[in-house]
């Protein structure tokens, strides 16, 4: 006699395939949900150090030029222009800034010495008693 083997009913293989599909779908759901949640901690993260390297990077420059780019680069478009008498702020004294308020210091005394020595010869030169010239007369 041949052997039956009884198998499930088909309704209750599709059950259990249902059953076991859906299983897997929740836990492939779940580790899609933990890996968005990482991703969107990843980013975070990194959007946070970006800021980070930025404010250093930005410190940095700014106490190598003593003060805004631009304001680095109107100064020396003034000093281009011959305007030795300019008011340079900083607190980076080694920095760009710092060392242009120093060289418009020394132009500027370098500039006044002319003056003060022709000033110091016309005093002389007036103080000086000059003998009276005669004048013949015609």
């Amino acid at each position: 006699m041949m052997q039956v083997i009884r198998t499930a009913q088909p309704r209750d293989l599709s059950d259990f395939e249902e059953a076991s599909i859906k299983e897997r779908l929740d836990s492939v759901q779940t580790a899609a949900s933990a890996f968005a949640l990482l991703m969107i901690l990843a980013s975070a993260v990194a959007i946070l150090f970006s800021i980070g390297v930025s404010v250093v990077i930005i410190k940095y420059v700014k106490s190598t030029l003593g003060a805004e780019p631009e304001e680095v680069a109107d100064a020396i478009r003034r000093l281009a222009d011959g305007e030795l008498n300019q008011s340079i702020i900083t607190s980076h004294p080694n920095s760009v800034m710092g060392i242009l308020r120093s060289a418009l210091a020394r132009l500027g005394a370098l500039h006044q010495r002319p003056r003060i020595s022709a000033l110091a010869t016309n005093l002389k030169s007036s103080n000086a008693v000059s003998p009276p010239q005669a004048h013949p007369e015609i």
